[in-house]
């Protein structure tokens, strides 16, 4: 079988992609790992059979619609389905209800889901029958149990990580500025993402306005008491990671003259996580990672609000609490200062499990599973032409802008399509990844599993012209 899997953001998600694709190679399957923004121009040339999406929305519900029309099972597994708020706009019932109100259910073979609670709220208001929803778990969550654990390299240790998380006022591709004189990160994109948000799910523009006003404030209030945190321990190095989608730069530049502290988002967190002796956040989704590593994280609460917390309770109920700037100073000159209560699997299981499932290191293993079961038994291939939804961009109706990306992929190739496109978007060129790259991560997992697998990686081809694709083709040997 040939088998495509979207990779969104591979900072995030190309060690999940990675086990999955080495688990459908092992079962001889031909894998191809689509970046997200060139789907459009890729899927339809690649003859596949199933394609993994990353989630179903507005944004990719053209995707689904075109490619249940060529013959392909559809399979989500969201890399965004862990965390969400316990109720309201952006819950695990919002999405289900959401999914049945644009219609995507009807072009979904498969859902597949970290945990019980995002199930369950699937089950009763998505319209999918039960018997196409699954419990996997996350593959990308498999390299925290011990198994998987070695792949989880990095080349500092000892040092205090940060991990902020304030995508929403400070976007990657915005133009965010540390003013000298305020002593202040302006954000100058917030409204501008604001209203790229609204675009997904419908906003409340007032309540959306102050909340960004308090993300902000809290954003300055937290790099500063990174600063004198990192002023009263000179002897510690402190790690400050940006969330994927942030502006580093503007980090960067606050940072100057502040030797002990380094802005780094480069790798996989995790990996930086787990070389990690503290780590510590606000209403982060890290905290889930740094306690399935067996880490206790610490919640900055004296810069929590009821606001910027937004129904999202877990990250600091998992939590070792600090509400002060003396306790935190405290506990970074003492990291082994934490009770052993907040170190016990116990007072923090109860809380995680219904989200994720418990982590054996095998979800990648069961998506591939269902994949695979499920395609044995799919014998239906369309006769829509795959060359007419190429120049459409996967769009059925597409518009002028889909053409022209689409010709263009034609008569040059996508993969010197994406180069272009991607030379001065920072944004668009994290969502790619090399051969070198990917080979790598799955030679790692390959060592870890004591696996004889033998593959050869390479950048798909275009049936006709040869030209190269964005896409890269694993084919097992």
């Amino acid at each position: 079988m040939r088998i495509g899997i979207i990779l969104d953001n591979p900072k995030r998600d190309l060690t999940g992609v990675s086990l999955i694709a080495y688990h459908l190679l092992t079962q001889g399957h031909t894998t191809f790992i689509v970046p997200m923004y060139e789907q459009g121009c890729d899927v339809p040339l690649l003859d596949l059979d199933g394609i993994i999406v990353n989630y179903a929305r507005t944004s990719n519900l053209d995707f689904l619609k075109v490619y249940k029309k060529l013959g392909l099972m559809v399979f989500v597994l969201d890399t965004e389905g862990g965390l969400m708020p316990e109720f309201g706009q952006g819950s695990p019932e919002f999405w289900a209800k959401r999914v049945h109100e644009i219609g995507a259910s009807r072009f979904i073979d498969h859902y597949m889901f970290w945990g019980e609670r995002h199930y369950e709220a699937f089950k009763k208001h998505s319209g999918i029958a039960e018997d196409r929803l699954q419990i996997t778990g996350s593959p990308r969550y498999d390299v925290c149990h011990p198994k998987w654990r070695p792949i989880l390299q990095y080349p500092l240790a000892g040092f205090i990580l940060i991990n902020l998380n304030f995508p929403l006022v400070n976007p990657s591709w915005g133009n965010a500025r540390y003013s000298l004189e305020e002593d202040r990160i302006i954000c100058e994109s917030a409204k501008a993402e604001m209203n790229n948000f609204s675009k997904v799910i419908p906003v409340d523009f007032e309540k959306w306005h102050r909340f960004q006003d308090e993300l902000i404030s809290t954003l300055n209030e937290y790099v500063r008491t990174i600063r004198q945190l990192a002023s009263s321990n000179p002897e510690r190095t402190f790690i400050v990671r940006p969330h994927p989608f942030e502006n580093q730069e503007v980090y960067r530049a606050f940072f100057v003259g502040t030797s002990n502290v380094r802005v780094d988002g480069a790798g996989e967190v995790m990996c930086v996580i787990n070389a990690a002796d503290l780590v510590l956040h606000l209403n982060c989704g890290t905290s889930v990672e740094t306690r399935l590593l067996g880490k206790v994280p610490v919640s900055l609460e004296l810069l929590n609000s009821e606001v910027i917390r937004y129904n999202v309770s877990v990250p600091s109920d998992i939590s070792f609490p600090v509400h002060c700037f003396e306790d935190l100073d405290n506990l970074v000159k003492a990291a082994d200062g934490i009770s052993l209560q907040y170190q016990a699997r116990e007072s923090y299981c109860h809380i995680i499990d219904p989200w994720f499932r418990e982590v054996d290191g095998r979800a990648a293993e069961r998506v591939s599973a269902i994949v695979s079961r499920a395609l044995s038994l799919h014998v239906s291939r369309s006769s829509a032409s795959r060359w007419l939804y190429a120049l459409g961009a996967c769009h059925e109706s597409p518009e002028g802008r889909h053409l022209l990306l689409g010709c263009l992929a034609q008569l040059i190739g996508s993969r010197w399509l994406a180069r272009l496109r991607n030379r001065n978007d920072l944004h668009r060129n994290m969502k790619y990844v090399s051969p070198q790259v990917l080979r790598a991560r799955i030679e790692e997992i390959v060592d870890c599993d004591k696996s004889q697998l033998k593959f050869h990686i390479m950048p798909a081809r275009h049936p006709v012209t040869g030209l190269g694709l964005s896409t890269l083709q694993l084919v097992p040997l």
